[in-house]
């Protein structure tokens, strides 16, 4: 899945994707985040933080690359030069 094609590891921002879906035609033009095509249409919505906090009443599960780590009220931050990422002659997006 490409959910976030205009992000960037280095920029020091998330790029935040919010797919609210209420439809079947929806549901099926979620099939574009694959290729990244999906940004613009009418039920995804994008912005950028340095800092995000999630709340909910309800008790929501946060689920991280296939690991659960806790719940929710959570925040996230970017701790700049956190990790080392090794990257090929052509950059960090090197293929």
């Amino acid at each position: 899945m490409n959910i976030a094609p205009r992000a960037k590891v280095d920029d020091g921002l998330f790029d935040v994707i919010t797919l609210n879906v209420s439809s079947a035609r929806d549901y099926f033009g979620m099939l574009r985040i694959y290729k990244g095509e999906h940004l613009g249409m009418d039920f995804v919505e994008s912005a950028r933080a340095k800092r995000i906090v999630a709340t909910s009443e309800e008790r929501v599960l946060i689920d991280m690359d296939g690991e659960q780590p806790g719940q929710l009220p959570a925040t996230f931050e970017i701790v700049p030069l956190a990790i080392y990422l090794k990257t090929g002659p052509e950059g960090i997006n090197a293929e």
